[in-house]
């Protein structure tokens, strides 16, 4: 099956406001969006890989298909939404990885 990025603007921005109501699909299609990396790179996140980050900071990641390094550099979007959905839920750190953390 072939998979085509999502490359019209007017689509980003109907995505995002469908996602508006969870801030985490919503900052991990961002972070998809702006660097490129498949879904099941992007569920490879911690949350101490992104909740410290600031505006600049890079990540960077071995994708699993290619074993490529990727690097994502946190822009001023992904840093305000690290900031939303992360901080009440520090504490489920603990309970595994991003993609799982708490709701």
């Amino acid at each position: 099956m072939k998979v085509d990025p999502i490359t019209e603007v007017k689509h980003i921005r109907a995505i995002k406001k469908l996602l508006a109501e969870n801030p985490r699909d919503k900052l991990l299609f961002i972070m998809g969006i702006n660097s490129g990396m498949r879904v099941q790179d992007l569920l490879q996140f911690r949350i101490k890989d992104v909740c410290h980050k600031a505006v600049g900071d890079r990540i960077t990641l071995v994708e699993k298909k290619t074993g490529k390094e990727n690097v994502l550099i946190i822009n001023q979007e992904i840093g305000t939404l690290l900031n939303e959905p992360l901080k009440p839920r520090q504490e489920c750190s603990a309970a595994g990885g991003f993609a799982n953390c708490c709701r």
